[in-house]
C-alpha cells in the first residue's frame, strides 16, 4: 500500500464517527425514515419532591408514626325546654268552690241525697258536704252548694249539683228543688239522683 492510500484511509476512519453523530442528530438512522431528532434519555437526577403540611397536621419525622386524626364532634344539641312552672295548683275535688246562694235562701254546709236505681228501684241515702264529691253506681256527685228558704218563707231546699260519669261530660249540672223535682232531672238510663234535704 501507498503512502496515499494509507492518507485516505485515516481520513475516512475519522469521520465516521463525525458521520454516524450528525446523521442520529437529523433521524436518518431511525427505521422507516422517520424525521426528527431522536430523544436522548437524560441520566440527571430527578429533584426531590417537598411535601407541604396540612394546616393544623402535623408530619411525622422520622422514626414516628403517624397519629390518627381526631374524629369530628357532633353538632350540639339544644337543651330540652323546661316547663313553665304552674302559677297554680289545681282544685281537688273535696275544695270546689261553692256557687252563690240567692238572697232569699240561707245556706247550709251539708246535702241529704236519695239515690234511685233505676234497674232495680232500690233507693240509697246519701250525704255530702258543700264542695265533697260522692259516688253512686257508675256516677260522681258533686255538691256546689245547698239551701233552704228563710224562716218568713215557706218552706223548701236548694242544692246545686253536678252529676257525671266518670271522664265524660256531665249528664245534669244545675239547681234542683226539693218542692220541684221535675225541673232537675238527671239524664242517665240505670241511675238518678233526687234532693231530700239540706242540713247545716
Amino acid at each position: 500500500m501507498n503512502r496515499a492510500s494509507a492518507l485516505l484511509l485515516l481520513a475516512a476512519a475519522l469521520a465516521l464517527p463525525v458521520t454516524l453523530q450528525a446523521q442520529s442528530m437529523l433521524g436518518q438512522s431511525r427505521p422507516g425514515g422517520a424525521q426528527g431528532p431522536t430523544p436522548v434519555p437524560s441520566t440527571a437526577p430527578l429533584a426531590p419532591v417537598q411535601i407541604l403540611p396540612l394546616p393544623g397536621v402535623t408530619t411525622p419525622g422520622a422514626g414516628q408514626q403517624a397519629q390518627p386524626m381526631p374524629a369530628p364532634l357532633p353538632p350540639s344539641q339544644p337543651a330540652p325546654a323546661q316547663p313553665a312552672p304552674a302559677t297554680t295548683a289545681p282544685m281537688p275535688p273535696s275544695a270546689a268552690p261553692a256557687v252563690p246562694i240567692p238572697g232569699e235562701w240561707v245556706a247550709q254546709g251539708t246535702a241529704e241525697l236519695r239515690g234511685i236505681d233505676k234497674v232495680t228501684a232500690r233507693t240509697t241515702p246519701l250525704t255530702a258536704k258543700v264542695g265533697e264529691t260522692i259516688r253512686f253506681g257508675p256516677l260522681s256527685v258533686t255538691v256546689r252548694g245547698c239551701a233552704i228558704r228563710a224562716a218568713d218563707l215557706p218552706q223548701d231546699a236548694t242544692a246545686f249539683l253536678e252529676v257525671a260519669e266518670t271522664g265524660q261530660p256531665p249528664v245534669f249540672r244545675g239547681w234542683m228543688l226539693l218542692s220541684q223535682p221535675q225541673l232537675g232531672l238527671v239524664e242517665h238510663p240505670t241511675h238518678d239522683i233526687r234532693l231530700y234535704a239540706c242540713r247545716p
